[in-house]
């Protein structure tokens, strides 16, 4: 468990790894580089899902395809089996994990309820 201070000043620095590179130019945010090169849409995003929503677009989803891409080839080579799961459940399926509205708000798809449901799947 991380112990965190009131404020930077009391927290401590338990290990550095690497030196801190020297940059000839401003670092930006991820925020800010993704809006810079336009792989991100926030105000559609937030429209559609609300807070914390957003779109990827263009170079943007393509390089979280590419990360997702290479996980993913890196899981199946220790065992994993991934799996492509439906996106309709049936109504019967649900009655055994109870969801409150809230909560359905908070998921971001029907994928996440199916995946809270692969353990009750996998007893039939």
């Amino acid at each position: 468990m991380c112990q965190l201070g009131k404020d930077d000043s009391e927290n401590v620095v338990v290990k550095v790894v690497g030196e801190k590179p020297d940059f000839d130019f401003e670092p930006l945010d991820h925020m800010t580089l993704m809006k810079k090169y336009d792989m991100v849409d926030v105000e559609r995003g937030v429209k559609l899902g609300g807070a914390r929503s957003y779109f990827l677009k263009g170079d943007g989803m393509l390089l979280e395809q590419a990360v997702l891409q290479y996980t993913l080839k890196r899981l199946v080579e220790r065992g994993f089996t991934p799996m492509q799961v439906p996106n309709i459940v049936n109504p019967e399926c649900l009655i055994e994990q109870v969801i409150s509205l809230e909560e359905r708000k908070m998921r971001t798809g029907w994928r996440e309820i199916i995946n809270g449901l692969l353990g009750l799947l996998r007893s039939l």
